[in-house]
């Protein structure tokens, strides 16, 4: 197994502590399922969730990446005959207990996809048996939630959503029968959060068949990855409402505008013209999602907003950890800095990591659970590590150039037996390999290279325009960033 580690100090002693106590109640998550170590959601926890389990491993994995890969291991082991993945899976009195409820709102294709890329081992055993994993869950999914066969997925009911039951997202129909009013249930209901969940599957096994060798298998996924992100601009996507809503049986709208909408940038199964559509006229609104502590789960605006429910309108953590990775898949690095920011000012003053936030003071809100709850200190993680460390994403090297007012920080990670380094200081950041620089850059950015620090391009992660200087390899370039922009500097 490949060796993997990181280390991060810095003279900004609050920044310090908070990201002491997010490593520490990072590892202090993992808890032995028999005779393997995973990560749970807490620290004394005894279950690992498909929802927020994966996203928490891999960013393990920069500490530990064995007991991250056997944390995603336990679900493909524990795959039901039909092909179904466990939504949870619990150890009691050393007996291993999956559970097959939730189906919306996991966290594992492109996680566990990570994972295989950081091992540097594209035929491992692990690499395998995650393509045949997928392949029976897609199998499932398509045989078990498309009954109707019209190309677009199906949950049953309120349960088999990551919501749960009482959400109000799905208001029951009314209908009238002998002249009376009555409710009934809305299931089945077709769900984008399904159908990007399932783009996502499809898109890692396009990547994971290339890794095997499978080329014409992969072409076949990618194909069918397309007809899914086409169903949902033709059939669940509402051009007027710059929204993707559910349909109930009947296959009318349901209008209940969510959170979620944000996740089909995580599962990247929105084109460029939806994520544009989504961020600036819902995300970025403050009388929906851009409140003080911005990304409620549902809008300010909505008659059942409700600070005190962690589906009624509070920001979860876990929402910020998916942010990251969804406002980088279109390019906003100006948005993952802001949002990085509320998320490192919400928590670095109790050095607390709780389910939610409220969203009108960014006070925490444990929800009845412990406040150093695994996704929250994650999110934390991420932040650091991309406003000021480093990580690889497939075989892409990302750098943290933020920088630092009238401080400084060192920020190491090592990966096989290579030594990366990020020195930042007066709003100057140095990167290194193997002790060898390879360039410095003026604050207010993030450089991206291949793993030998070569092909580099820069891009600007604040939301003004900045004049740059970037010394790489001793040539010197001065270029003018807008926002998000981002510019290749070698090839």
């Amino acid at each position: 197994m490949i060796h993997t580690g990181v280390s991060f100090t810095t003279n900004d002693k609050k920044l310090n502590q908070l990201y002491e106590s997010a490593k520490n109640t990072l590892l202090s998550s993992i808890q032995s399922f028999g005779e393997r170590k995973l990560l749970t959601d807490a620290p004394n926890g005894n279950t690992v969730t498909l929802n927020y389990s994966p996203m928490s491993a891999e960013t393990l994995a920069n500490y530990d990446i064995e007991v991250a890969m056997d944390t995603v291991n336990a679900f493909l082991l524990t795959l039901r005959k039909d092909g179904r993945l466990p939504s949870s899976i619990s150890c009691e009195n050393g007996e291993i207990l999956p559970s097959y409820e939730a189906l919306t709102g996991f966290s594992f294709a492109e996680e566990a996809l990570g994972l295989a890329y950081l091992s540097k081992n594209k035929h491992s055993t692990y690499t395998k048996r995650l393509y045949d994993t997928l392949c029976r869950f897609d199998e499932y999914l398509w045989t078990k939630h498309d009954l109707n066969a019209n190309g677009c997925l199906e949950v049953f009911e309120e349960k088999d959503t990551e919501e749960g039951e009482g959400s109000g997202r799905f208001p029951p129909i009314t209908t009238v029968q002998n002249g009376k009013k009555r409710s009934v249930s809305p299931f089945p209901v077709e769900t984008f959060d399904l159908m990007a969940e399932a783009f996502c599957v499809r898109k890692a096994l396009t990547e994971l068949a290339l890794m095997l060798g499978k080329q014409e298998a992969a072409l076949a996924w990618q194909e069918k990855a397309g007809r899914i992100a086409k169903k949902i601009r033709a059939f669940l996507w509402l051009g007027d409402s710059h929204a993707c809503c559910d349909r109930d049986y009947c296959g009318n709208t349901i209008h209940t505008l969510s959170i979620n909408n944000l996740f089909l940038l995580y599962f990247g199964a929105a084109d460029d013209a939806m994520a544009k559509a989504i961020v600036e006229n819902h995300i970025l609104n403050p009388d929906e999602f851009w409140t003080p502590m911005p990304l409620p789960t549902l809008p300010k605006s909505h008659p059942l907003f409700d600070v005190t429910r962690e589906f009624g309108g509070s920001p979860r953590g876990t929402t910020y950890r998916r942010a990251l990775r969804a406002f980088e898949n279109y390019g906003y690095y100006s948005l993952t800095t802001e949002i990085g920011q509320k998320l490192l000012a919400a928590t670095g003053e109790p050095n607390a990591f709780p389910v939610c936030f409220d969203p009108l003071t960014g006070e925490p809100r444990s929800m009845g659970r412990p406040s150093d709850y695994t996704p929250t200190a994650s999110a934390v993680l991420e932040t650091i590590k991309r406003f000021w460390g480093i990580y690889a994403d497939r075989e892409t090297l990302c750098w943290g150039c933020l920088g630092h007012e009238n401080n400084s920080s060192e920020y190491v990670f090592t990966w096989g037996n290579d030594t990366y380094a990020l020195e930042t200081e007066d709003g100057i950041t140095t990167g290194s390999i193997n002790g060898s620089r390879i360039f410095t850059v003026t604050a207010g950015t993030r450089i991206f290279t291949d793993i030998h620090g070569t092909s580099m391009r820069i891009a600007n992660a604040t939301a003004e325009a900045i004049d740059c200087i970037c010394v790489c390899r001793d040539r010197t370039y001065s270029l003018h960033l807008e926002p998000n922009e981002v510019k290749e500097i070698t090839k």
